[in-house]
Parts: structure tokens; C-alpha cells; sequence
């Protein structure tokens, strides 16, 4: 349906606007406030203006083109818009009316577009019609549906039935009138809950749903008689289960109620568990591939991003930011997508939840991780250190590079940090070629990286065991100006040595994991105690907030300009 969906902006100010051809699933992510939301309703305005034009006035996305129009499609939908209609027989000169309504009512412009022509339009000058850009908007908006929080608990709401002779009201006669759409749905919450869709239609004027433990009989689920009283008094409403059940099933019901090319879903994960919100991301992804159609999701969901990616389906992510004033949008390939994912080490660190944040801080391990991120937490309120930022640890040093440069490659913000032992051993050049410093600048620091290791080796000394404060005056400066300059493109060497140096005021002692238990309790746990340790204007904090200005400047170095 859309052949291609260009923005305002792209990843900075100096690049060309992101223009894409959308796949089968297109996931928009990002922080709070960088335009998610806003992005899908500016798409469902777009295809349900009456206007030929392509271009577009809103404040994320600039212009928006549609596929031609087949002139079978064109024949089939006009069909399917008057089924009490028997073309074969009819007067050539009967006026028949397409429109772009569906069943959702998401817009206040839904179904305004119409448009009248004879059956001999249809059969005559078809090829003429497709040329007209009405009929390709008409079609488009008609299969388009747009669920947000504020109908998906309501879709499986009871609903009026009618004359099943005319054209569906609602979703739930829709789906009453498709057989495979219900059999569809029934698979769907049998997998997720072991409960059973199905329609009620006991109540003679109101259809409901039911959850049931078993799925209905031939004949069962629609029947007015006995079995089918029988089988409806042993269902349990649906309104009797919890909004994440409801939430699924609504969905699902939507999206398999008819033949919707574009699906617009604003936090699908709404009320979902995180497995559940997988199934959710697989299911929705197969039917977009089914139905050669377009999903597009607005997300603050790993899972439910993940689910999509397992699906096998053509999924592409675009991270949106707005901050400082200054938007930005990257796009992440479904071929890059799917290669991080294939990567064991990426997908042990959870980085695709590095996607949903501001920026990423990755660590050597989970010692160092959870030191770290317990003195940003502390920073954080006292209106310093690092918002909206997640931790990751990679194992060891040597693995640092793979995380960071994917993240950044999409343009997060990720941190390194590395012991300072990085100067005697571990590939420095490969972590610093992955936050994207240029060639000549790596050269020149390696002579001071090989310069500051060799006055250790003239102390006799370990680097990680006493930092950089045991060398000489002169050497020291060499030290500083190397941390110094690495540190402008994100990659932060502990001055100190190591992490277990830091804090050395309180008093901790032991080797690693003891050595952090006992540094935690001497920190305390209740602000409001008397030994509840604050945030310095030195040591460990000034290092944090260092990694935190970097990950707040807009103009950063070591981030890919693709």
C-alpha cells in the first residue's frame, strides 16, 4: 500500500530527510516525547485526506506515496462494497458507490471520501480509473485501521448485530460473518490463555464475547438452539478477564476481521506480560506478511520488538528523538536488524532495549554495571548524572566494541567504560574504531596509550591496581591528555585503575563480588539515615557526570553520521 514514507529530518541536521520503503512491519522507538505517537496519527490523516497531493504539512512526516492502484483490486473492491449488487445481470448504466469507511471509527474523517460510477465505468474504462488518484485513497483508507490505547479495551465490547445481509457496523458482526477470521482468532487466544474465542449471538439483538474451554462444535457457536443456549450458558464473558487477555484478544480480533493493508498500533504492549507481548509482535508481524500489507508500531516494548523480529517477517526500525529542540531519525534495516539478533553476545545483553532509551552506558561486567548504575541513580536525585539511561555489561573488554557500535550505527548514545588496563592489553584501536574516531587521531593515541604503559613498566607497577596517580608529573599529564581525548568520543578509561579503586573514602575491603556487597551496605540504603552516603564533587561521581554530559550533548563526537 505505501511505496515509500520520507520524514522532515534525519540523523542530524547536515544529512538528507529519512526516506524508506517500508516493509512488512515498521517499528517506530525512541525516547518519551520524540514523536512515536504522532507519527502514526499523521500517516491515518494522511490517507484519509481527500487530496491528491503527496506532500504533507506535519510536524514528523513529509510526504507519503502510495502504490498504484491494479485494476483488479479496483473490480474486487467495488464488489465487495455493494454485495446485494449482481454485476452480471445489472443495468450498465446502474450507479454503484464506493466509500472509505470500515468498521473502526478511529477518525472523524472516516468514510468522508466517496465516490459514484456505473457499472459500465467498471468494466470499460477500469484502466482510466486507476489512473485517478480518488480511487487509490478511497481504497487505501478503507483498509486502514489505527488502534490506540483508547480502543483496543473496547473492541471486544458487546455490540449491536443487524441485518447480516448488509455490509458489517461493527467488528464484531464482521467477524461474526467470517468463518475463517473466527477459526483464525480461536488458534490465537488458545495459544496465549487456553481459552477459546467466540461470538455469542444469544442475546437475538447484541452480539458478545466469550472465552470457552473447549472450541464450539460444528454448527455450536452460532446456533440459536439448544446446543448452541447449551453451549454459550458454559463461556465466560470476556469482560470477566483481566485487561491484558481483552487487550490481546481485541487486537487479534482487528487485525483478522477483514483485509487491512495498513495497521497503525500505538504500545501494542499495552497490559501485556513481556511473553505475551512477543506473541503479539509474531502474530501481528505473519499477518502483515500474509496479507502483503504494511504494520506500523509505536513501541516502548523490547518484547514485543523482539516478537516481531522472531516472526521471520521484513521488520524495520526507526528510532525518532527530539531533544534540545533538534529532531532526528535513523532508520535500522530488517538486514541489520536481523544480523544484531543473530549476534549470541547482543542478545545476552538485551540490547534492543537500548533502542527505548536516551542513551546506553555499556560496562566490562555486571560488577562494575551495578556500582555504576547505583551511583547515577544517586546523581539522578540530586538533578546530576545520566536520565533515562540504560546499563548493559558486556564480558570483558574485549567485547565492548561489538555493543557500542551497532547503538551507535542507529544513532544511540552508547558509553564505554573500560579499566585502565586497556593500555597494556585488550585491542584499544578496535574499541575507538567502533565509536567511529578517525583513523589518524587513533594513530596518534596509540603512541600515547604505548608511551603511558611503558612508565608502568618502568614503575614495576599494574595500572589497574594503582591508576594513573602513581607516575610522574610529566607522565601523568601524558595520561590525562589520552583519557581526555578518548573521553570526547564516549569511551571513558577509569583514571583510577579499576572500579574496585573508586571510593576508597568509605572503607570497603575484599575482592570483587565481596568487595561490592560490602561497599553497598557501607553506602546504605535509606536516604534518610545517618550513614547513607551523598554524592561528592570528586572521585567516582564527577566520573559519572563526566559520561553524562557527553550522553546530553547534541553535538557529541562518535556517532555514525549514516
Amino acid at each position: 500500500m505505501i511505496k515509500n514514507l520520507q520524514l522532515h529530518f534525519g540523523s542530524n541536521a547536515q544529512v538528507a530527510p529519512l526516506s524508506f520503503e517500508p516493509g512488512s512491519v515498521t517499528v517506530f522507538v525512541g525516547p518519551n516525547n520524540s514523536g512515536k505517537s504522532l507519527i502514526l496519527r499523521e500517516i491515518e490523516n494522511f490517507i484519509k485526506r481527500d487530496s491528491p497531493d503527496n506532500s504533507i504539512r506535519d510536524h514528523i512526516t513529509q510526504r507519503i506515496t502510495l502504490e498504484d492502484l491494479e485494476i483488479d483490486d479496483l473490480i474486487d473492491f467495488v464488489h465487495q462494497s455493494n454485495p446485494n449488487i449482481s454485476f452480471s445481470s445489472a443495468d450498465e448504466n446502474l450507479q454503484v458507490v464506493i466509500n472509505a469507511r470500515n468498521v473502526f471509527n478511529t477518525s472523524p474523517m472516516m468514510g468522508t471520501m466517496s465516490q459514484s460510477l456505473t457499472v459500465k465505468d467498471l468494466h470499460t474504462k477500469s484502466a482510466m480509473l486507476i489512473q485517478n488518484p480518488i480511487y487509490k485513497r478511497i481504497i487505501a483508507s478503507a483498509r486502514t485501521i489505527r488502534l490506540d490505547g483508547s480502543t483496543r479495551l473496547n473492541l471486544t465490547n458487546p455490540a449491536q448485530s443487524h441485518n447480516l445481509k448488509q455490509l458489517p457496523q461493527n467488528l464484531l458482526v464482521s467477524i461474526l460473518m467470517n468463518d475463517d477470521a473466527r477459526k483464525k482468532i480461536r488458534e490465537f487466544t488458545f495459544d496465549a490463555f487456553g481459552y477459546y474465542f467466540v461470538i455469542d449471538a444469544t442475546g437475538m439483538n447484541q452480539l458478545s464475547v466469550g472465552m470457552s474451554h473447549r472450541s464450539p462444535l460444528s454448527g455450536e457457536e452460532l446456533s440459536f438452539g439448544v446446543e448452541g443456549r447449551t453451549f454459550h450458558k458454559d463461556t465466560q464473558p470476556i469482560e470477566e478477564f483481566s485487561d491484558g487477555i481483552k487487550a490481546y484478544t481485541g487486537i487479534v480480533a482487528a487485525i483478522f476481521s477483514g483485509k487491512y493493508e495498513l495497521v497503525l498500533i500505538d504500545e501494542p504492549e499495552a497490559f501485556l506480560h513481556p511473553p505475551l507481548a512477543r506473541k503479539l509482535g509474531r502474530v501481528i508481524s505473519k499477518r502483515a506478511t500474509e496479507q502483503k500489507g504494511h504494520v506500523f508500531a509505536s513501541t516502548h516494548s523490547a518484547d514485543f520488538l523482539l516478537g516481531c523480529v522472531q516472526s521471520g517477517s521484513s521488520v524495520n526500525v526507526v528510532r525518532l528523538t527530539y531533544d534540545k529542540n533538534l529532531a532526528s531519525a535513523r532508520l535500522l534495516p530488517s538486514i541489520k536488524l536481523q544480523t544484531m539478533m543473530r549476534d549470541p553476545l547482543l542478545r545476552s545483553t538485551g540490547v534492543l532495549s537500548a533502542l527505548f532509551h536516551h542513551g546506553t552506558i555499556v560496562c566490562e561486567g555486571d560488577i562494575d554495571r551495578v556500582l555504576y548504575e547505583e551511583v547515577n541513580d544517586r546523581l539522578i536525585n540530586e538533578k546530576k548524572g545520566a536520565d533515562d539511561v540504560l546499563f548493559v555489561n558486556a564480558i570483558g573488554k574485549q567485547t565492548i566494541h561489538r555493543i557500542i557500535k551497532p547503538l551507535r550505527e542507529v544513532g544511540i548514545p552508547a558509553a564505554a567504560i573500560v579499566d585502565l588496563d586497556i593500555i597494556k592489553e585488550g585491542d584499544l584501536g578496535a574499541l575507538l574504531r567502533a565509536a567511529f574516531v578517525p583513523e589518524p587521531l587513533i594513530q596518534n593515541w596509540n603512541d600515547l596509550k604505548s608511551k603511558t604503559n611503558g612508565e608502568f613498566k618502568k614503575l614495576g607497577k599494574d595500572p589497574k591496581k594503582f591508576g594513573i596517580s602513581i607516575l610522574p608529573s610529566e607522565a601523568q599529564d601524558v595520561a590525562k591528555n589520552l583519557i581526555g581525548n578518548i573521553a570526547e568520543y564516549g569511551v571513558f578509561i577509569v583514571p583510577v585503575g579499576e572500579v574496585e579503586r573508586w571510593l576508597d573514602y568509605i572503607g570497603a575491603t575484599g575482592e570483587k563480588t565481596l568487595w561490592l556487597v560490602r561497599l553497598l551496605e557501607l553506602l546504605g540504603s535509606d536516604p534518610k539515615s545517618k550513614g547513607y552516603i551523598l554524592p561528592r564533587a570528586d572521585d567516582v561521581w564527577d566520573f559519572i557526570n563526566q559520561i553524562a554530559k557527553w550522553l546530553s550533548n547534541p553535538q557529541r563526537k562518535g556517532i555514525s553520521a549514516g
